[in-house]
């Protein structure tokens, strides 16, 4: 009958309301603080003793406000800006706080300065200057795409804090995709994945133009999808010197279907190398959304780990890191111990592109290994 419901309907509706629900639940416990992800200007009289140069490319409109630069709405145009952001000098390693109205940098994140880059000719030209007063060896372009539910600022500060914490001697190059920002937004970021792919390439593209030697990428969560959908592209386009100059790939919680993923990486010719991926099977944020897709495993899972092992992806296990927040979706960010590992091993971001973990560990004679190293597989203790 019309407008009603068999017992075996009313349990598959039960059924999804429960999915719906500890879906929901979960995201609101892995997402990150909505309070004050804005851009606000420390005080030009305030002392600043610390302080990042970020160079970002974005797809998202801006805001024509005096604080946020840039809002979760989509752009026609790629956007650019520099960014000087004053990074507090007493915090945990692995945390960002976002600024509140009149920001104390001896606590927040800020920026110091933003300067509007007109087109993409004066970002190059903004590249080349600052790559000019560089060490040939540290003429690098650092790419970090950030993952769902993040705010421009956010995103800026983040890249701040990873080229902090782990040292990583490159310029930061921010791709900000219009993220929505906001828990409810995660298909709205999942199609603005998919807007924002002719962004992303463009700005590898400028990169490849630039007097940067060497760009590699690093790309959390959903920004993991973009980066893989985007390589896919310049492959099937036949843009091979583009994808010669990405000389390393990180994906870290990447929040790919497996399937998905490699069709994605079979038809990526030639696969950067190398090739990176933090997993966790601790992950509840991955956890969900493989819940959401009727239990489809996600890539961040390391469930299939011998399969990204024939594919010759290098698969670093976090599943043993026992800090880096509740939910294990942002450790490879946030957790203190595992950035003091790979400080200590010299697995730095910034050698991703010049010799392999093992390699790094095995030339330094005398120093406690206490990562394991096999078949391009590296996991992190348990009891660290």
């Amino acid at each position: 009958m019309t407008g009603s419901f068999s017992t075996g309907s009313n349990r598959r509706h039960i059924a999804i309301l429960k999915t719906i629900s500890t879906v929901g639940v979960v995201f609101a416990l892995t997402a990150c603080s909505t309070s004050k992800w804005d851009v606000p200007l420390v005080p030009a009289d305030t002392v600043v003793a610390d302080i990042e140069r970020v160079f970002v490319a974005t797809m998202r409109a801006p805001t024509g406000k005096d604080d946020m630069r840039f809002s979760g709405e989509r752009s026609e145009r790629l956007n650019f800006s520099e960014i000087a952001v004053s990074v507090p000098k007493d915090r945990k390693v692995g945390k960002i706080v976002g600024p509140e109205e009149k920001p104390d940098p001896s606590k927040e994140f800020a920026a110091v300065q933003i300067k509007s880059v007109d087109d993409e000719t004066a970002f190059v030209e903004a590249i080349n200057a600052e790559m000019a007063g560089r060490p040939q060896e540290e003429r690098v372009a650092f790419v970090f795409v950030h993952g769902y539910n993040t705010k421009f600022g956010e995103s800026v500060y983040r890249h701040a804090q990873l080229r902090r914490d782990y040292n990583v001697r490159a310029l930061p190059v921010s791709y900000s995709w219009p993220s929505a920002g906001k828990l409810e937004g995660y298909l709205y970021d999942r199609d603005s994945v998919q807007f924002a792919r002719d962004g992303l390439l463009q700005t590898l593209e400028l990169l490849r133009r630039s007097r940067a030697r060497k760009t590699f990428v690093v790309a959390h969560s959903m920004g993991s999808l973009l980066v893989m959908e985007t390589l896919r592209q310049a492959s099937l386009s036949g843009n091979q010197r583009l994808l010669r100059s990405v000389n390393a790939v990180v994906l870290a919680a990447p929040d790919i279907d497996e399937q998905v993923f490699v069709k994605q990486v079979e038809m990526i010719k030639p696969l950067p190398r190398p090739f990176v991926m933090f997993v966790s099977s601790k992950d509840q944020a991955l956890q969900a959304s493989r819940i959401a897709r009727r239990g489809n495993p996600r890539v961040g899972e390391g469930k299939d780990i011998a399969t990204w092992q024939s594919l010759g992806i290098t698969v670093v296990d976090l599943s043993g890191i026992t800090d880096g927040g509740l939910m294990k979706h942002g450790v490879f960010a946030s957790s203190p111990s595992l950035i003091r590992v790979i400080q200590d091993e010299g697995l730095n971001f910034a050698m991703l592109g010049q010799k392999t973990a093992a390699e790094e560990v095995e030339r330094q004679p005398g120093r406690r290994e206490r990562t394991r190293f096999a078949d391009n597989v590296v996991h992190f203790p348990t009891d660290e």
